[in-house]
């Protein structure tokens, strides 16, 4: 028998090490012989055997390896390689890292076999795959450490657990029926308990018949309560009426991916990323075929996903069969859960409900733009410092020399002693307290564009390099380019000219008016034609008088909801969510199908040394082209396309006035694929640089946070 060696390697930038096993027990199962190991950024594989091995092997790792938006290209190749012994995973001190990620193809092919003691099981999961950090209390992934410890595992289980081909073989959160917590119908007349296989597939049944007959129901799933139901104008405005959400976008998830292309326009990446064991929500833009569009959206855009835990997925099962492809899906606190009547439940609590994780796509690339499910809890590898970092709700800390933990604060910082005995340093975002139980040298405070910017120069190893930052953010009032130079620490370089926020925002749209109106005399000519041409926008704020409760921002969402409302692409009278305005404008230019931009003027003035940017000016030129008729959609591609040429061109100023390459952007502004694609095309000699191993923008502060100068 001839042996064969082929090397593979996988681009993998997740510091979860599961794969590893994952790889290691597949070559055993098919004869292979070699090894699997982590090189820096990726998996490299050696495998030998004979043809039909290898072809067993790499078929069995192509259709069952969970793929992960974490995984980019990978390569085979026949390679001259000695004889090994066995199959091994090179350097065995693992990071294995519990997450919430969707089921692996094989657990979904187990709880769908009636012959299996998993049918329609929903809290099936192994250890490559389900929801994992739900069920834990505390540091570290020991069963003894979570929900489970309650349930003892059953003589099947035992023997699974022992059996080293098992995809669960040592596995934490083994379990079956036998030996866990059923599940149940609940309305507030009755109760129904689903003890046996047959059971469980009648009550999944029934719900998606209930579903099926126009009613919202209630599921508890591994990440919490949600409703579910069919998109139709009762159920979407009890939700948002139920959870207070106003306009904001409501997800559309997809019972079957055969189908997204009918409502949708979307392309590989967003495929891939869609059906990614992350299952993160896309923003796509819908198809006139999807009729219920502007019950969930104010644009063109809706955000989809995909089934992500195994109540969902028995459920979209028997939707499919009823051909309903889609539904919609909204979080529910446990305090409105009598709201809704018919639902779903269990009695295993869930420790750890995470945000959903929102991607999106720029050319071939799948980058995070904010989120928990799938990507926390999050290990990444840095330069050796012994600090703490705090921001919001997360913290960053050090694990191993050079390693550091990314969580949620109350599940690191009441054990933290658990993870180092001492610190040099705490650092906390804007100096907000926390209690830090273990002695520390010296505490300071940090900015969150300082935070986002320093996490994505540490990701990419680059944190002895000079860089220019631009962070530009809707959750932020410290938008701004900043500088780190070749011997001074980062500084802002050019700010957001601040604008006033009032609690009603309509009178913030009120006194930038009159901000322009005294600019200059051409101003208050500019203000006075517009009145007269769009009156609509000033009666709503003649009677609005202007006071001294504002508070200042330099942020870059402030400036485009003023942008959004006073050209009337929002066409509200008040704000649902701070953003919306900017939100809606932003999916104006997405879906403006010419691509031809116009001149839109943006300028810098400087005061007491600093450069800000001038929003005046930019309102101004737009509310002229107004006048001059031009539609809402150019001008709101106009302006995106301007401000990534301004980007652009104050980028390559500065770098090469400082001749430094490396160009970092971080916030979630950058989720633009006008903006960002615009800036990655015209400045294609530099070393453009975003996170992508965390998101772009909140999550990622804490990290860098850690190596703030």
């Amino acid at each position: 028998m001839e042996r064969i060696t082929l090397k593979t390697e996988i681009k993998y930038l997740s510091e979860n090490d599961t794969v590893l096993r994952f790889i290691k027990q597949v070559a055993e199962r098919n004869g292979i012989k070699g090894y699997v190991s982590r090189e820096d950024d990726r998996i490299l594989i050696i495998s030998q055997g004979s043809e039909e091995q290898l072809t067993s092997f790499m078929e069995e790792l192509g259709s069952k390896m969970p793929f992960s938006i974490f995984m980019r290209s990978s390569s085979t190749e026949v390679i001259d390689h000695p004889e090994e012994k066995g199959f091994h995973i090179k350097n065995e001190d693992l990071n294995i890292i519990p997450l919430n990620r969707s089921v692996c193809i094989n657990c979904l092919e187990e709880s769908l076999n009636p012959t299996d003691r998993r049918f329609f099981y929903p809290f099936i999961s192994c250890n490559y795959c389900g929801s994992q950090y739900a069920f834990l209390f505390e540091y570290p992934f020991e069963r003894e450490k979570t929900v489970f410890k309650f349930f003892h595992p059953c003589e099947n289980c035992k023997k699974e657990y022992e059996n080293s081909s098992s995809f669960r073989y040592r596995y934490e959160l083994i379990s079956c029926p036998d030996c866990f917590a059923p599940v149940f119908y609940r309305s507030k007349s009755k109760e129904r308990i689903a003890f046996t296989p047959e059971e469980r597939e009648k009550l999944f049944n029934a719900i998606a018949g209930l579903v099926s007959e126009g009613k919202p129901v209630k599921v508890k799933t591994a990440n919490g309560y949600k409703v579910i139901g069919t998109i139709h104008e009762e159920n979407i405005k009890k939700i948002r009426e139920i959870e207070k959400t106003g306009r904001k976008p409501v997800t559309v998830l997809i019972t079957d991916i055969s189908k997204l292309d009918d409502i949708a326009y979307v392309n590989d990446t967003q495929i891939k990323a869609l059906s990614s064991q992350e299952r993160p929500v896309v923003k796509l833009q819908a198809k006139d075929a999807f009729l219920e569009r502007d019950l969930v959206s104010q644009t063109g855009f809706v955000n989809f996903k995909l089934v992500d835990d195994p109540v969902l997925s028995f459920i979209a099962f028997f939707l499919k069969e009823r051909g309903i492809p889609y539904i919609f899906i909204h979080d529910i606190s446990e305090d409105n859960l009598d709201k809704i009547n018919d639902g779903l439940d269990h009695d295993v609590p869930i420790v750890n409900i995470q945000k959903d994780t929102e991607v999106f796509t720029v050319g071939d690339r799948i980058l995070i733009k904010e989120g928990e499910k799938g990507i926390l809890p999050a290990v990444l590898k840095g330069k050796p410092v012994y600090n703490i970092s705090v921001a919001g709700d997360y913290v960053a800390v050090p694990v191993e020399d050079g390693e550091y933990l990314i969580d949620r604060k109350d599940k690191v910082l009441p054990i933290i002693d658990g993870f180092l005995s001492k610190a040099d340093e705490v650092r906390l975002l804007d100096g907000r307290y926390e209690v830090i139980n273990i002695p520390y040298n010296n505490i300071r405070d940090f900015k969150d564009y300082e935070g986002a910017l320093y996490s994505v120069v540490a990701e990419h190893n680059l944190l002895d390099q000079p860089f220019v930052g631009i962070y530009l953010s809707t959750k932020s009032d410290n938008n701004c380019f900043a500088v780190r130079s070749h011997t001074k620490p980062l500084k802002q370089l050019i700010k957001i000219k601040p604008v006033l926020l009032f609690e009603d925002f309509l009178k913030t749209v009120k006194w930038a008016l009159e901000e322009i109106k005294s600019m200059s005399p051409e101003g208050e000519r500019l203000i006075s034609n517009y009145a007269k041409k769009f009156p609509d926008i000033f009666k709503k704020i003649e009677k609005i008088q202007l006071d001294d409760n504002g508070r200042e921002s330099e942020s870059i969402t402030a400036v485009i909801n003023l942008i959004s409302v006073i050209l009337g692409a929002f066409e509200q009278n008040d704000l649902s969510y701070f953003e919306e305005p900017a939100e809606i404008f932003e999916n104006k230019a997405l879906d403006y199908p010419k691509r031809k931009a116009l001149k839109v003027d943006f300028f810098l003035y400087e005061e007491e040394g600093v450069f800000y940017l001038d929003w005046r000016t930019t309102l101004r030129s737009l509310m002229s082209y107004k006048i001059a008729g031009t539609d809402i959609p150019m001008l709101s591609y106009s302006f995106f396309e301007g401000l990534g040429e301004w980007i652009v061109n104050q980028s390559q100023t500065a770098l090469t006035k400082l001749k430094i390459n490396n160009l970092v952007l971080a916030g979630d502004l950058f989720s633009n694929p006008v903006l960002t694609g615009r800036i990655l095309k015209h400045l294609p000699d530099r070393n453009i640089l975003l996170n992508e191993r965390l998101p772009i923008d909140v999550q990622n502060i804490a990290f860098g946070g850690l190596f703030v100068e």
